[in-house]
């Protein structure tokens, strides 16, 4: 097997190893709950002892007979349900403060006017959502009672059908018939399950008008028609206008106005049987974003109303105003006369129970509310008790004591209301013991939801164990693997190496068909398998002989020093928060670290032997040549530019000094003035053409623009190109909302597609031919000499007939080749993938952000100077294919700060989902383009700086002369052969092929171990705190996004790895035809 294909098969294996310790971590740390097959029916009255049903029923001298075939009369024919998504509270509570200018503030009048005029037939609830605040979740958790699980969030790109008991299919076993219209995410859960439905694509949060208009067409309509029992519309324009605008922007004032007036054509049209329940899925942060838990994320408005009396006003119970999301499920089942889904964890809303029913008539007119409340309750909490022991049979992960304890609470309950029966058939009415039942019964209620709260994730400590374990072994690996010597055990190396390819592979292969095959296979037992070939490498390279760790050496200590704070500090749920801080931190203080420790080790040439002249001027152009101040210049520059990206950071709801930037705005939500409008989007502007401008200069700087392969046309084309096309396209998406709604599809997409087509044709053209190099083959011809005397014209005839003659005759061999661009052969090949890339992520990042990107970019190249400065000056020529570990470790830090400077955190409601929408629709037939596109979006900075990390091995070879240029002593003395050999520039690396892609593995293990480093640090604190308080909140999310990152970063890597040694092949082949006279 030859060396170069035996790096590229190891470093594939290395990632397969880490991914394959990621998934078996995932496993034990994310699993879903246990979804229960179990269904409700109308036969089958909850009980908790034999013969005994909930319902206060079977009591003739009281008329107490149940009017239907199910749990409990209904007290409603029909329903509607109004979903507008992200209605938040405070958009639907109506506030007497007149000088509030918010344009959410005070247009759903229609709320208060109707609770002012019918306040008995009119509520208005605070609807509380359970995380994650994402649509689908939130429609599971609507539909089935039932608390999603975290990892569920994942699920958001597609709807999978419900499996669970839930209100949908409750409806249709009981001869129901269901109209929807509205998010086709509906469709997607309940497939096949309406008598009629109207979907509409909800995925682009750009479009802000499709779905709401469709659904007002047929709303209407639909009401006036008598086939149906229970209609369901869901808008989105509301929360789309959030997405691309944020709350404050007019055209939420326009939307919610909308849905005044349409919600005002409802309630005329409303009958007289019919319940109307009008509810937000879930809230919005002050940048239109959602999906974690801050309070305006959970916060969202339940409006309930009909013509019919809908609670007692006059009853204390009736100033409830926060009610759960999954409380709407079994509350309404009752009073629809529908079983309750048997998974519901919801309480009934107590408020519309409390009020006096014909069956409860001989009552006491206090207590009638009192028993229907009671008898709501009662078979609410049996549902949820006959679920919990159902659960508890499969799985014991509830503590045992308070399950004990709970089912105790039931049972005295259940006494409660015996006795409240024996009483009521003598006649005796106890007011107090209803009253203690009605808070025993709540109470039971609510302390189970907080008990599945707390413990519904059933950990896999065992996968969680033997993932941590994987991935430090597999770190362990990579360390070694990272620092083998070329030239030491060369072949004892290969064999460990195959060894650990193949064993690799295989036990990956078995792990996916194992985790398919026997999903309930014990994860211990594939942790060993995984663990087996590493742990065999690990043993077989401890005593081998490689390059060694200078661990005297200052500068490793201090960034092994640096990699165990950030490893330490990721089990702190502070540090987590503020982690775009302290990653600013610690890329400063090893900028300036690194500065002071390369010039006290520094020597200045011995002058010991010489008088040392004396200074009598200050000359300022001595002192800013020198080599000490443009080494400082240069980290001061990288200091600024780091410092600068400060400004485009999003803000975390746990950041509560933290101010929202505008840049994060979309340039379409600025409504401040037009001169703040123009002057954004021209800078915008001027930095996505500089980017472009900058590549193609350096290529013309250094030659590897002339000719014309393909390479050397996409970048003096192509980019530019593309630059001016993501230029007219934010103009494009900047025009008016009114213009843009009658402007067809196809132009809302042209732009970005052309974008995408030219990247891809860029990333065509390099692969297929990726020298950037042009070459010209001169000769020497004789002068033309004219003899006097004679006609001049057949003179110079006669000669250009003999050169061309000479020319034919001339062999190749005897042809003196000029070749542009070959000293930076391998760079530039690279740079024109970068470049591309760059453009594509400035537009997806959006025009907010293309001066930090820009910013990132220049950080970026300026690090790789002064690396290549610091490698030219430590390292002769024929030494240089070598990265340190500090290196490494500087270049993620800096793209870690990028991952903050381009807009992220660490959490869910920071994702910018527009970016899913640049260049489509959204009516996707599969989820693959969005989530690309998403994640592109928010791994930006780790793309660019993956891509390009093969820089810092070649680098060296053709840059990094500034310092030298400016006296930077040398370690070593330079040769004749070191000044030709840089003279070759990148050319040289053809000297040592087996040992360039020796080390640009080496390069590759060191990346992928710091990234694998931060990694295991996330996924140890996520299993460490996994019954902490944030976990969810700060922990997983932590460790989701550092999975994704860390896959993200490892492909990129490997496909740059893998693009290097393709140049390099094509530059030996070229070499070879070259040699063998066959120049193309």
């Amino acid at each position: 097997m030859k060396t170069h294909k035996l790096s590229v098969f190891c470093m594939v294996s290395l990632t397969a190893l880490h991914i394959a310790a990621l998934y078996i971590f995932s496993q034990g740390f994310l699993l879903k709950r246990t979804q229960l097959s179990q269904t409700s029916n109308c036969s089958s009255i909850p009980k908790l002892e034999k013969g005994e049903s909930a319902a206060f029923i079977n009591n003739n001298e009281y008329h107490l007979q149940l009017r239907s075939n199910c749990w409990i009369p209904k007290r409603y024919n029909k329903t509607i349900f109004i979903v507008i998504d992200a209605l938040r509270y405070d958009f639907a509570l109506y506030q007497n403060q007149t000088d509030i200018e918010k344009p959410y503030i005070n247009r759903l009048k229609i709320f208060n006017d109707l609770l002012t005029q019918n306040p008995d037939s009119a509520k208005l609830f605070k609807f509380l959502a359970d995380p994650p605040t994402t649509t689908m979740q939130r429609l599971k958790g609507l539909t089935t009672g039932s608390l999603p699980t975290f990892i569920d969030v994942s699920e958001n790109f597609a709807s999978p059908e419900i499996s669970e008991d839930n209100f949908i299919d409750q409806l249709n076993k009981t001869g129901r018939r269901i109209v929807f219209m509205g998010d086709d995410t509906w469709n997607g859960l309940f497939p096949d399950q309406f008598h009629r439905s109207y979907p509409f694509p909800s995925f682009n949060v750009k479009d802000i008008h499709t779905v709401d208009d469709g659904v007002l067409k047929h709303l209407l309509p639909e009401m006036k028609l008598s086939d149906w029992d229970v209609l369901i519309a869901h808008f989105l324009g509301v929360d789309h206008v959030g997405h691309r605008y944020g709350p404050n922007h007019p055209a939420m004032k326009e939307k919610l106005e909308q849905m005044d007036d349409m919600l005002r054509l409802v309630v005329s049209e409303l009958q007289e049987d019919c319940l109307l329940l009008v509810m937000g899925d879930h809230g919005m942060t002050r940048s239109g974003d959602h999906g974690g838990d801050s309070q305006d994320e959970i916060s969202s408005a339940l409006f309930v109303f009909s013509h019919r009396p809908l609670h007692d006003k006059h009853r204390s119970m009736g100033d409830t105003t926060e009610v759960s999301q999954i409380d709407i499920v079994p509350t309404v089942s009752l009073l629809l006369g529908l079983p309750v889904p048997f998974s519901n964890l919801g309480s009934v809303i107590p408020d519309l129970f409390e009020l006096s029913q014909p069956q409860y008539a001989l009552l006491p007119g206090e207590l009638q509310a009192d028993m229907s409340l009671i008898d709501a309750l009662h078979l609410n909490a049996l549902q949820v008790g006959k679920y919990l022991e159902a659960y508890t049979t499969l799985n014991k992960e509830f503590p045992y004591q308070k399950y004990q304890q709970l089912s105790q609470q039931l049972y005295e309950a259940t006494d409660m209301i015996r006795t409240i029966r024996n009483q009521t058939a003598s006649r005796e009415f106890n007011a107090t013991l209803m009253r203690n039942a009605k808070k025993c019964l709540s109470s039971y209620l609510a302390e189970v939801k907080a008990m599945c709260q707390m413990t519904w994730a059933r950990f896999d400590i065992i996968a969680i164990v033997g993932g941590l374990l994987l991935t430090l072994l597999t770190i362990a690996a990579g360390i070694l693997l990272a620092n083998c010597h070329y030239t030491d055990d060369s072949k004892g190396l290969q064999v460990s190496k195959q060894w650990f390819v193949f064993s690799t592979l295989f036990s990956t292969a078995v792990l996916l068909v194992l985790f398919n095959i026997l999903p309930s296979l014990s994860a211990i037992s594939i942790c060993v398998a995984m663990a087996f070939p590493v742990t065999v490498f690990v043993m077989s390279r401890v005593g081998a002989k490689g390059r060694s760790v200078n661990f005297s050496s200052f500068l490793t200590v201090f960034f092994l020093f640096i990699t165990s704070v950030q490893l330490l500090s990721s089990f702190s749920n502070s540090y987590v928060v503020y982690e775009d801080v302290a990653v600013f931190f610690l890329a400063q203080i090893s900028v300036w670290v690194l500065y002071l420790t390369v010039l006290e080790q520094r020597q200045e040439p011995s002058t010991a032997n010489r008088k040392k002249p004396k200074l009598t001027n200050f000359d300022v152009m001595r002192v800013c040549t020198h080599y000490k101040f443009g080494f400082f210049g240069m980290c001061l520059c990288l200091s600024i530019l780091l410092r600068l990206g400060h400004n485009f950071w999003r803000c975390r709801e746990e950041q509560w000094t933290c101010e929202l930037s505008s840049l994060v705005q979309p340039l379409s939500a600025i409504t401040d003035s037009n001169i703040h409008k123009n002057l954004r989007y021209f800078t915008a502007v001027t930095c996505v053409c500089a980017v472009a401008f900058l590549f193609r200069s350096w290529f013309k700087h250094f030659g590897n623009l002339n000719g014309f392969r393909l390479g050397i046309i996409s970048t003096r084309y192509f980019l530019p190109t593309m630059s001016v096309l993501v230029s007219l396209h934010w103009a494009f998406i900047c025009l008016p909302q009114r213009v843009l709604d009658k402007l067809p599809g196809w132009q809302h997409v042209l732009l970005p597609l052309l974008v995408y087509g030219l990247f891809l044709g860029c990333v065509l053209a390099v692969v297929v031919d990726p020298l950037c190099i042009f070459m010209v083959v001169k000769q020497e011809r004789a002068a033309l000499q004219l003899e006097k005397g004679k006609i001049q014209i057949p003179q110079v005839y006669n000669h250009l007939k003999l050169q061309w003659h000479e020319h034919f005759q001339q062999s190749t061999a005897d042809r003196n080749p000029l070749v542009y661009g070959l000293a930076t052969v391998y760079s530039s090949s690279l740079l024109v993938l970068l470049g591309s890339a760059s453009i594509v992520l400035i537009m997806l990042l959006g025009d907010g952000f293309a001066c930090s990107c820009l910013l990132l970019l220049a950080a970026m190249f300026l690090y790789l100077e002064l690396d290549a400065s610091l490698k030219n000056a430590e390292y002769e020529v024929s030494d240089q294919l070598h990265t340190s570990w500090w290196s490494v470790i500087v270049w993620q830090l800096i793209s870690t700060h990028g991952f903050y400077t381009t807009g992220h955190q660490t959490t869910f409601p920071t994702i910018n989902w527009e970016a899913a929408f640049t260049g489509y629709h959204g009516d996707y037939a599969s989820n693959v383009v969005p989530a690309v596109l998403l994640v592109l979006n928010t791994y930006a900075s780790q793309v660019l700086f993956s891509l390009a990390t093969p820089l810092l091995l070649i680098w060296p070879f053709s840059q990094g002369r500034f310092l030298a240029w400016l006296g930077f002593p040398s370690k070593h003395k330079m040769k004749e052969s070191d000044v030709a050999a840089q003279k070759r520039g990148e050319f040289i690396i053809q000297d040592y092929s087996e040992e360039f892609i020796f080390a640009l593995s080496q390069l590759y293990m060191k990346a992928t171990t710091v990234q694998a480093v931060k990694l295991l640090a996330s996924m140890a604190a996520a299993g460490l705190h996994r019954r902490h308080l944030m976990v969810w909140k700060v922990f997983a999310p932590k460790f989701i996004f550092e999975g994704v990152g860390f896959v993200v970063g490892s492909i990129v890597l490997l496909i740059a790895c893998a693009y290097v040694v393709r140049v390099h092949t094509s530059l030996n082949k070229w070499v070879k035809n070259l040699s063998n006279h066959e120049i193309g």
